[in-house]
């Protein structure tokens, strides 16, 4: 079988982020964390969607407790195979799920998201259009699918996982802002 396009540029951007180096990645987590609150303050947000790095991800999780706002975090439900928002209070809260990052417990509800809900939202590649490369499986596509009206969606990257342009398809959802340690890149300010 011959690999897509999109295959191969997640191979390229895997290695890209994994490459770099502990301190690089400290510094430009900072960074990210200073810009992604700038931009969440512009919007006015009711309650912020996070997620779990999977430890070469930009690292979100100090957001949890910073805003004051409702956080829910991803969590995967084995009856739909499909993962759905559950509020989280604390890191206490979180556990390893299904891909080994960690999601919120089993023992909470999982519950829809309000009008206003600002969506940090994880990638392997983006361009300046608001493309997204995902992991390649949809799961958050169909999860932001499903957002309230009245959203926004801002990718979290460093600045080494921009591509020139990236292969889109309908199902892909769009992002109305791109947050990296070097610059914020808005594209659809609502």
């Amino acid at each position: 079988m011959i690999p897509s396009t999109k295959d191969v540029l997640r191979k390229e951007f895997l290695k890209k982020r994994a490459d770099m180096g502990l301190l690089s990645r400290a510094r430009a987590n900072r960074a990210i964390l200073t810009r992604a609150t700038m931009l969440l303050t512009q919007f006015r947000a009711a309650a912020l969607a996070l997620y779990a790095s999977d430890g070469t991800e930009p690292d979100l999780l100090p957001l949890l407790s910073a805003t004051g706002l409702p956080v829910s975090f991803p969590r995967y439900n084995p009856a739909s195979g499909q993962y759905e928002w559950v509020p989280v209070h604390c890191e206490d809260e979180l556990r390893p799920g299904r891909y080994g990052i960690n999601e919120p417990d089993r023992s909470i509800a999982a519950q829809e998201l309000p009008d206003r809900t600002f969506y940090f939202v994880p990638l392997l590649a983006f361009d300046r259009t608001g493309t997204r490369l995902g992991r390649g499986k949809g799961f958050y596509d169909r999860l932001l699918a499903a957002a309230p009206e009245n959203h926004f969606f801002a990718g979290m990257a460093y600045a080494l996982q921009e591509a020139t342009q990236l292969p889109s398809e309908a199902h892909d959802i769009k992002l109305d802002a791109i947050v990296t340690d070097l610059e914020t890149i808005r594209i659809n300010m609502k």
